[in-house]
């Protein structure tokens, strides 16, 4: 087991009660769930705003092929038929296979709603944005995400431990887990467990997500609900 000192911190967990506040106040009237989390991919605490938004969230914290993401990025300022337009994305995304992104997420799905002229120059506005960048514009609404169904409701249990585990020293535990895997085989989470201490196991928990999260691993976690059965195996590996 690893040094069990590793583990002893006393970090703040969750948001402070004036962030909240403030953050309830900017929101004022509108009408959207407010989520304010942590992201472990990239060891911050960030904003939400909306449920969908939120899904979208976990789907970038659970791809692996997603190196990077920046929510909320800045403004981009483009001309439009002589006029400058302003407009803002939800996420600028770099992928591990060196793909560039710009996300826009909407609440309903964006090609079954009849524009408005608001979302019709916000369209081309985004549009000539991501040319300009060399980006590929990626409009994100529910439909988008529901293929991505069971690694995201996953993932909500893994960013749990993820943040609780922010301040710990992961890698003894990690390496632990990978002691355990050999070449060609899959193995179930339990059993990578064996002759660990049960009160170290939600700490054995995060380490598997970080090792998955940073494809040192792979698992079953886009088809099945997680539990001490999921499946386990080395990158290669023939499950």
């Amino acid at each position: 087991m690893p040094n069990a000192q590793s583990t002893k911190s006393n970090p703040k967990f969750g948001p402070s009660r004036d962030s909240i506040l403030g953050e309830e106040k900017e929101r004022g009237r509108h009408k959207y769930s407010l989520w304010l989390h942590y992201s472990w991919k990239n060891r911050q605490d960030v904003r939400i705003r909306g449920n969908t938004a939120f899904l979208h969230f976990l789907w970038l914290e659970s791809d692996c092929t997603v190196q990077r993401y920046v929510l909320e990025p800045q403004e981009s300022l483009v001309v439009i038929d002589g006029n400058d337009h302003k407009t803002k994305f939800d996420a600028e995304v770099y992928r591990t296979t060196g793909e560039h992104e710009l996300h826009e997420v909407k609440s309903y799905d964006p090609e079954t709603k009849p524009k408005t002229i608001r979302d019709q120059h916000q369209l081309e506005a985004q549009t000539m944005a991501a040319a300009r960048e060399n980006a590929d514009y990626i409009r994100v609404g529910p439909s988008t995400l529901v293929p991505h169904t069971q690694r995201i409701n996953n993932w909500l249990q893994a960013s749990g431990y993820l943040a609780a585990c922010q301040r710990h020293v992961l890698p003894p535990y990690a390496m632990h887990l990978l002691h355990g895997l050999h070449d060609g085989e899959s193995h179930p989470l339990s059993q990578l467990l064996i002759g660990t201490e049960p009160d170290y196991q939600p700490v054995y928990l995060a380490a598997f997500f970080d090792l998955y999260q940073s494809r040192r691993v792979l698992s079953d976690l886009a088809e099945q609900p997680f539990s001490l059965r999921t499946q386990v195996s080395l990158p290669g590996d023939t499950r």
